[in-house]
């Protein structure tokens, strides 16, 4: 029973730090950086269905104007193709996106001892634009694949029940579009 309360703390902790964003200011050349933890796209638009896919946002001050970068990233040990592997259905017009990063990035996260055990995590990198991200954010229907080789993941992006990555970028937006 008391392995069990720890699974659902650790559940319930981890997506609450889901879609959270944080700003620093660079002690080295000053720039500005925003950044939004990985958020959750369900499989469903009804917050209980699952995700294996999540998006997190990262601007810097010194970026390239009306530019910023969106991270895709799923469990497991994956390769993501650099070209054409990010998709967003977008009220039915399809739009593709290639990484930035040649190879794909695998973390192996920690987990809690004993109770959740190491797993891996894969991403890849992928420049949009403020104009990119207001179309995701205001349209009706937004669904997310990302292609992984021989299969992919895939969600909804205009879910906007608790823990889901909509909210968290309407917020990350207004954050940027608010400054001087």
């Amino acid at each position: 029973m008391k392995r069990l309360a720890a699974v659902v703390l650790a559940l319930v902790l981890s997506t609450a730090c889901a879609g959270q964003i944080s700003q620093t200011f660079s002690t080295f050349d000053n720039p500005r950086e925003l950044s939004m933890e990985p958020a959750y796209v369900f499989t469903h638009a009804d917050g209980r269905s699952g995700s294996d896919l999540r998006l997190s946002l990262f601007w810097r001050s010194t970026m390239p104007k009306n530019e910023l970068i969106l991270g895709a990233f799923v469990d497991g040990a994956h390769s993501i193709p650099s070209k054409k592997s990010l998709h967003f259905n977008i009220d039915g017009r399809i739009v593709s996106l290639s990484s930035i990063d040649t190879l794909t990035n695998i973390e192996t996260k920690y987990g809690s001892p004993g109770v959740v055990p190491p797993y891996n995590v894969s991403s890849n990198r992928y420049v949009v634009t403020f104009e990119f991200i207001e179309k995701i954010i205001t349209a009706d229907d937004v669904r997310v694949r990302l292609n992984l080789g021989k299969k992919y993941v895939e969600g909804v992006f205009s879910d906007k029940t608790f823990g889901a990555a909509k909210p968290d970028f309407v917020k990350f937006y207004d954050i940027i579009k608010a400054q001087p």
